[in-house]
């Protein structure tokens, strides 16, 4: 709900104004619409099958009206990672389309092994919680030279870190930051995503 009076007619104009230049964006990124693809793959031992949709005459494209978030990237890297197994991995490009940033990602090195360690971690997920945390693995990664950006983010992540209720009771008296489970999960899963990943601020996305 706006602010009565002239307060409210200078958020609403700030609103319209974001709103307008991630609209632009999008029209940038989005491509002609394609039918989604049916997917049936062996990828080791698994057997993935389903439907990848959001797919243009250029490849993936998302888009949401809120900041760039690590589930954002994650989704989009896993729909990557089976675009690249089912057609040309060298031409393949997923963009997703937030309102502070835009994700790309494009050639990806063995992708149906990338693929399979995203399987055998969910496999793992079902019998044990995993120490990944998306969030925190990904500033873990791209802030080297901050060792403390990872600790800060996962103390104040309430989706998949310290705040949420199901992390505190599935790893209560640890501080799984420090196992070697977390580096471990986090080299696996994260490094990968991170090393195919372009960040294009919207500022300079148009």
């Amino acid at each position: 709900e706006l602010p009565h009076g002239h307060v409210g007619e200078i958020v609403f104009s700030d609103q319209a104004q974001d709103l307008a230049e991630l609209a632009d964006r999008i029209d940038k990124h989005a491509g002609v619409p394609s039918d989604p693809l049916e997917v049936d793959l062996r990828i080791g031992e698994f057997r993935l099958t389903g439907w990848l949709d959001q797919l243009t005459d250029r490849g993936l494209f998302s888009y949401r009206p809120t900041s760039l978030k690590p589930k954002d990237r994650l989704r989009l890297w896993a729909k990557h990672l089976v675009l690249c197994v089912v057609q040309d991995s060298d031409n393949a490009k997923s963009v997703h389309v937030a309102k502070d940033k835009t994700q790309v990602f494009e050639r990806v090195d063995d992708p149906p092994g990338r693929l399979m360690e995203l399987l055998y971690a969910w496999q793992q997920g079902q019998e044990s919680p995993l120490a990944f945390f998306p969030a925190a693995s990904l500033a873990f990664l791209e802030n080297k030279n901050d060792p403390d950006k990872a600790r800060k983010i996962w103390e104040q992540d309430y989706d998949s870190g310290q705040g949420s209720w199901y992390v505190q009771v599935a790893f209560r008296g640890t501080d799984p930051l420090q196992e070697q489970e977390f580096l471990d999960w986090t080299t696996s899963l994260a490094a990968p995503l991170v090393a195919a990943s372009s960040i294009i601020p919207a500022r300079d996305d148009f």
